[in-house]
């Protein structure tokens, strides 16, 4: 773990070896990102896949654009799990001064 100005940071490895630096986000920069999903039951498709956009756009900009929007759509649903872990590590990060492993 790193700070990075006020945010901490965190590496991760992907699958094929790319190592990607994550930093944690501001309030604002998530709800910049919220995707709407009142119009969709929770457990729908739809609503997953919402979720998914949600978070394709979270790990763009955690990644400072590093990450793009195909590689995020090709990856596997392990790695999609593994990545999705990471953010909420990230999340804990916020009221914690270290982030757990």
């Amino acid at each position: 773990m790193a700070i990075y100005g006020n945010y901490k940071t965190l590496e991760h490895t992907f699958g094929d070896g790319r190592v990607v630096t994550l930093k944690q986000l501001g309030m604002q920069t998530i709800l910049k990102n919220a995707v709407s999903k009142n119009n969709y039951k929770e457990g729908s498709p739809e609503y997953a896949k919402a979720t998914f956009d949600e978070a394709v756009n979270i790990f763009i900009d955690m990644s400072n654009g590093e990450l793009e929007r195909e590689y995020l759509y090709s990856l596997p649903d392990d790695e999609v799990s593994r990545l999705m872990k990471v953010l909420d590590k990230l999340r804990e990060g916020e009221n914690s001064t270290e982030l757990k492993d």
